[in-house]
């Protein structure tokens, strides 16, 4: 069910909740999340169903009683997996109520580059907190890193819904905090001349392993971290991902994907992950003609429309 108490619907509050929950947890604000799937099942009591969803769906979240529930789409890769998993925790900790990620064909989720500091602007520049995966993605071998080439948008937008927002900067900051960015890149990066850390290619491969993150999520957070600004050299790095350049470094740096549960469930080619007596309840709450679809959460009706229910696809 959902968290009580109001609604957080901003950056920094969000990013609070974030580092909160990974306090309360013991893990260290330097350290990757050994495994999101652990924090919404063991920790904060939710269940969470991966499976094959129609087209453009990354997952949502449902506040059911007695046990939330999170469904995840499982043709994604594991580190988009991850993220989708994070952003909805997001909306189960701060309060948000149900919450779809339905996106068009051709949308592509974006980054959210806000400000650390209370004043937040749609315009803002790179010094903020959250971070967002691409709309598409391919599946990798199970020997492989899960972090497969994506398209990405060239002038990506901000969503308006300070909820997106907010479960963004929430995801971003529980996967792969701000501190534990810098501090990786203190100890990976060379430096320029100028003495400041350089961010070269293979660093942003190193931190996508470490974090579970896919390449392009990477650089998108060393920019919402405040280490890496917009400019021409953050273009070359976001072309060189488009790319694909970023696959062959894994082997030739002899690293290995971060082993959660999630990258053990992928592994094994398991297409659908449900945990015990959801798997049957909800595929009965979204098929059975007969239900009135106005008893349904949003979300629900929606996944009952694409699925041809209800007149509509």
């Amino acid at each position: 069910m959902t968290v009580p108490g109001p609604a957080v619907t901003d950056i920094p509050g969000a990013v609070a909740a974030a580092r909160r929950l990974r306090e309360a947890h013991d893990v260290r604000p330097e350290d990757p999340l050994p495994c999101v799937l652990s924090m919404a099942e063991d920790h904060l009591g939710l269940d969470v169903v991966l499976s094959r969803l129609p087209t453009g769906w990354s997952g949502f979240y449902l506040p059911r009683a007695p046990r939330g529930l999170i469904a995840v789409n499982s043709d994604h890769a594991v580190v988009r997996q991850r993220f989708t998993i994070a952003h909805e925790l997001g909306h189960h900790v701060l309060a948000h109520g149900p919450a779809p990620r339905v996106l068009p064909l051709t949308a592509t989720p974006s980054a959210v580059e806000v400000p650390e500091g209370p004043s937040i602007g749609e315009g803002a520049a790179s010094r903020g907190q959250s971070g967002e995966e691409p709309a598409t993605s391919a599946g990798t071998p199970s020997s492989a890193v899960s972090t497969a080439p994506v398209p990405a948008p060239e002038a990506p937008a901000p969503p308006k819904d300070p909820k997106e927002r907010a479960a963004n900067a929430f995801a971003a900051e529980l996967l792969c905090p701000a501190q534990a960015a810098r501090a990786f890149v203190d100890r990976y990066a060379e430096s320029g001349a100028d003495g400041a850390p350089r961010i070269d290619f293979d660093l942003v491969v190193r931190l996508s392993c470490a974090f579970g993150l896919s390449a392009w999520a990477v650089v998108m957070r060393l920019g919402t971290a405040g280490i890496l600004e917009r400019g021409p050299h953050r273009n070359a790095l976001q072309e060189r991902v488009n790319a694909a350049e970023h696959i062959p470094r894994y082997e030739a740096l002899g690293l290995e994907s971060l082993q959660d549960e999630l990258q053990v469930i992928a592994d094994r080619g398991f297409l659908t992950r449900l945990p015990e007596g959801v798997g049957g309840e909800l595929l009965a709450s979204v098929t059975n003609p007969d239900r009135d679809p106005e008893e349904l959460p949003p979300p629900m009706q929606r996944l009952r429309r694409m699925l041809g229910f209800d007149g509509g696809v």
